[in-house]
C-alpha cells in the first residue's frame, strides 16, 4: 500500500470513528469529508481506471459511502444524491 493510500485510509478511519462517537460538530465533520475527498482525487476517483488497485476502489467506494450515510444522517439530500451518483461506478463489475 502507498503511503499516499495509508495515509487517506488513515484519515477515513479517524472521520469514521468522530462520526461513530459524535466527537465533533456538523461543521467539521462535512469540511473533513471535503477535505477527504480532496485526497481521493489522487486515486481517480471521479472516473475510476479499470487497472486501478483494488485497495484504492475499496476505499473511494468506502468513503463515498461514509458520505452518503452522513448525507442522510443531517438531512441533506443534495449531498446524498451527489454522493450516490459517484457510487453507482462502484457497484458494477469492470469485467
Amino acid at each position: 500500500m502507498s503511503e499516499s493510500l495509508a495515509q487517506t485510509q488513515q484519515l477515513y478511519e479517524q472521520i469514521r470513528k468522530a462520526i461513530f462517537d459524535g466527537t465533533q460538530s456538523v461543521d467539521a465533520i462535512n469540511d473533513a469529508i471535503s477535505a477527504l475527498k480532496v485526497k481521493l482525487i489522487n486515486f481517480s476517483f471521479a472516473n475510476p481506471r479499470k487497472n486501478q488497485s483494488r485497495d484504492e476502489l475499496l476505499l473511494i467506494r468506502s468513503v463515498l459511502e461514509l458520505s452518503a450515510e452522513w448525507a442522510i444522517h443531517i438531512k441533506d439530500i443534495d449531498h446524498f444524491e451527489r454522493d450516490f451518483s459517484q457510487l453507482e461506478t462502484f457497484y458494477f463489475d469492470f469485467k
